[in-house]
């Protein structure tokens, strides 16, 4: 699998960028874990969003950094995802790592 990493601060992520990560957001956290929160919790606007994408542009593997003094005291990662096709690759350490 042939993978493009990228890593955005919120205003320079695209709006297609934004609906795919917030869209595989949803199908992990809220769709697959029936984990039923806001997910809109205002600490994307700060985080930095790091993100693995296939060749035919899907997301593999999505976090997001929070600064310190925004959640945590430390700086924090958060809204770690793998897609499901993707897991047992490997791929979830390799995006910690990057984060």
């Amino acid at each position: 699998m042939n993978l493009r990493w990228h890593d955005r601060a919120f205003a320079e992520l695209s709006s297609a960028e934004l609906y795919a990560i917030v869209t595989l957001r949803e199908r992990v956290f809220i769709v697959e874990q029936a984990c039923a929160y806001l997910d809109a919790d205002g600490i994307d606007p700060v985080a930095r969003h790091v993100w693995a994408q296939t060749d035919a542009h899907a997301i593999a593997a999505y976090l997001r950094i929070v600064p310190a003094g925004d959640k945590f005291d430390e700086v924090s990662l958060g809204r770690i995802i793998t897609a499901p096709e993707t897991r047992g690759t490997g791929l979830g350490r390799t995006l910690v790592r990057r984060g």
